[in-house]
């Protein structure tokens, strides 16, 4: 499957259960900032304020119709900030670095100068090697995260 083709696709109101289970699995949870479970109606309320917001981005990507995860671009005075949450069911087989590459090469076909910011958790190191393996680069690291900056697109 890796070897496939993955298809973005904006998230829509329709998205709300699969994205709300993604958030709330134990281990993407553990990844979070904030870690506490996410009840539905803020859940909701925080989707619908995301597809609202002309500042946010969010794309699913899919393999075979299969959804792999979720990459999120928020523009900001710094830069556009860039997440990712992969589907807990496909983890560790590559998805999430062609995940970023597609996002990243999707949002570039409209804004070619972005720049583009990550915070990741110290100990997310699968996080962490997929966007290095990008083109992201550390900027800076606290006792909690480590931030990642990239100005160029990904190698292909």
């Amino acid at each position: 499957m890796l070897g496939d083709q993955i298809t973005l696709r904006r998230v829509t109101e329709f998205d709300d259960d699969l994205l709300f289970r993604w958030r709330n699995e134990p281990s993407t949870r553990s990844m979070f900032f904030s870690q506490e479970e996410v009840c539905w109606t803020d859940h909701v309320r925080w989707l619908d304020c995301a597809l609202a917001d002309t500042s946010e981005t969010l794309l699913i990507g899919q393999c075979r119709d299969i959804p792999i995860g979720v990459v999120r671009f928020s523009r900001g005075p710094g830069g556009v900030t860039v997440s990712l949450t992969v589907n807990p069911e496909c983890r560790n087989k590559g998805y999430g670095r062609k995940l970023l590459e597609e996002g990243i090469s999707a949002f570039r076909a409209t804004d070619h100068h972005a720049v583009f910011l990550a915070a990741i958790k110290l100990e997310n190191l699968a996080s962490l090697k997929v966007f290095e393996a990008c083109g992201f680069v550390e900027d800076r690291r606290d006792d909690a995260a480590v931030w990642l900056a990239c100005h160029a697109p990904p190698a292909r």
